[in-house]
């Protein structure tokens, strides 16, 4: 049976940006906080609008680790905490930012929150880089 081709992709929305959204409880000081510092600082503003859910709270954090998050703020168009929130209203946060793309920065690796990700807030999920191997989630 011949798989029919896929639909088109939907219309740019914000002027011909893509809204991209990370979560994830490693926007400190972690291995992962500083790649996705350079990642989302490397992203053409004109075409990219980066929207960041931090998982964890700052509450706590060393003087180091508020230093990363504070630079990781500082390049995303939005930062929201969302450490206080469920698990039901993290999805509703992502879902109303309309991201076109959402990267899980945790997968099973210390702070996630993987029941937002099986909630599907987003269209397009990926698992990027703190796990080695599938999440297992469909």
């Amino acid at each position: 049976e011949k798989i029919p081709p896929p639909p088109p992709p939907p219309p740019l929305k914000g002027g011909g940006r893509i809204t991209v959204a990370y979560v994830s409880s490693h926007f400190t000081a972690t291995s992962i906080g500083r790649e996705s510092l350079f990642i989302i600082g490397a992203h053409d503003t004109h075409r990219v609008h980066a929207v960041c859910f931090a998982l964890n709270e700052e509450g706590g954090l060393s003087a180091l680790k508020l230093a990363f998050r504070s630079a990781v703020k500082g390049v995303c168009h939005e930062f929201q905490d969302v450490s206080g929130l469920g698990d039901e209203d993290i999805a509703s946060a992502i879902n109303t930012a309309q991201p076109d793309v959402l990267l899980d920065l945790n997968g099973w690796a210390g702070g996630q929150r993987e029941r937002v990700i099986a909630m599907k807030p987003a269209r397009v999920q990926v698992n990027y880089k703190n796990w080695v191997a599938s999440t297992g989630m469909r």
